[in-house]
């Protein structure tokens, strides 16, 4: 499987002063094979299968921390820190009921939202689908899609 990081994202999770061409070389030596990089901006880069922990913009800066360490550039995995979720004040929403069709299931995970509004994403966000050939279409079908790329 192949998955596009612009530069600009990836760096936003691994602090290092290699340059492109020397993260797409260590990669790909000791890694996920970075197949090119587009307009010197974008790379391509193949994941096997057995590797989804490298399928996202995270898992490629921690793979490249770490392999850059081991070839002697300075590189680390940058804390990222998110803000704690807020319940709503005036709501608690039930969750809707599940309907168990198989005893294998063991674990189920919901979110439950309203007073959705259908906005247009941030540019910033539509530019960065983009980049990643993912076509932008409303705030929270765009952030659904840009989460599961980080």
């Amino acid at each position: 499987m192949n998955i596009l990081i612009p530069d600009t994202w990836l760096r936003e999770h691994l602090q290092t002063k290699a340059s492109k061409t020397d993260i797409q070389k260590y990669l790909s030596l000791s890694g996920p094979s970075v197949e090119r990089i587009y307009d010197d901006e974008v790379y391509d880069i193949e994941i096997t299968t057995n590797r989804v922990d490298s399928m996202s913009v995270r898992g490629i800066a921690r793979e490249a921390a770490t392999i850059l360490k081991r070839a002697g550039k300075a590189a680390t995995l940058k804390q990222i820190h998110f803000p704690p979720i807020q319940k709503h004040p005036n709501k608690n929403l039930p969750l809707p009921e599940i309907i168990y069709e198989t005893d294998t299931i063991h674990r189920v995970l919901a979110v439950v939202m309203t007073d959705v509004q259908h906005l247009d994403s941030p540019e910033f966000m539509k530019k960065r689908l983009a980049e990643i050939g993912v076509n932008a279409h409303e705030a929270l079908i765009d952030i659904s899609n840009y989460i599961t790329h980080e």
